[in-house]
């Protein structure tokens, strides 16, 4: 055990979830395939706007969703909340009360999750963590609203290994923004200096988790290279490493 460690944070893409091979990664944001599947779904297309279609309703979540959280991922940190954003907009493509079934239906359509598959040992691997006596939590960037995610770890069993799961576009920051990692601190009781993050981007994980204070391990994943990378405590290609370290 690494002396003061109480907690182990994880990313979830490329670190607890990964993406199918060849993927276009903008379907890591969005299923844009599961577009189509609303006007095929009569519980949702039958309340569409007259003259309102397929084009109308891509239009909208490319330019109402998908391009105004890039913009504020690259920017300033701060998630524009995709749930608030399809209130915002669903009104102008619908003709009846926009509630949280519909927004649900809609959300199934274009449920990025599919696309991802769970790590094959993991149940394996956050067992032996937990026995040791680490607080397990989970630190994620996501377009879409954090229930896809958390019903995802429902699914392969693997929520109740996690004492917090944080998620940007509930909380409204993006990593690396501190806040989003302080947060997760707070719910934990744990000091930045108890925790060590394990994540796949420098720039979001390693950077993020190091300017609140956490000591961060980087597992090379081939999506992001570092010319620093150095200041990561530790450096692993596989999960399996873990129990080199604890």
């Amino acid at each position: 055990m690494i002396d003061g460690i109480k907690g182990i944070y994880f990313d979830f893409g490329n670190v607890i979830g990964y993406p199918k091979p060849d993927i276009d990664r903008r379907y890591l944001y969005l299923n844009w395939d599961g577009i189509s599947s609303i006007m095929k779904n009569p519980d949702i297309s039958r309340h569409l706007i007259k003259g309102k279609g397929l084009k109308e309703v891509e239009e909208s979540f490319t330019k109402n969703v998908y391009e105004i959280f890039i913009k504020h991922e690259k920017t300033d940190l701060i998630d524009p909340q995709s749930y608030k954003l399809l209130i915002y907009e669903l009104p102008s493509l619908f003709n009846c009360q926009i509630n949280e079934q519909l927004v649900d239906n809609i959300l199934e359509c274009v449920n990025t999750m599919k696309y991802l598959e769970i790590y094959p040992d993991i149940s394996h691997i956050l067992d032996k963590l937990k026995n040791k006596g680490y607080c397990l939590s989970m630190i994620s960037n996501m377009m879409l609203p954090g229930k896809l995610l958390i019903q995802k770890l429902s699914e392969n069993d693997i929520l109740p290994y996690f004492n917090t799961v944080t998620i940007s576009s509930d909380i409204g920051f993006i990593k690396p923004h501190k806040e989003i990692f302080s947060r997760t601190l707070e719910k934990d009781s744990l000091k930045p200096e108890e925790v060590i993050f394990v994540g796949d981007s420098y720039s979001q994980d390693i950077i993020g988790a190091k300017s609140t204070g956490m000591k961060t391990i980087w597992l090379k994943s081939g999506y992001e290279s570092c010319d620093n990378s150095d200041s990561a405590d530790f450096i692993i290609e596989s999960l399996e490493e873990l129990n080199k370290i604890f």
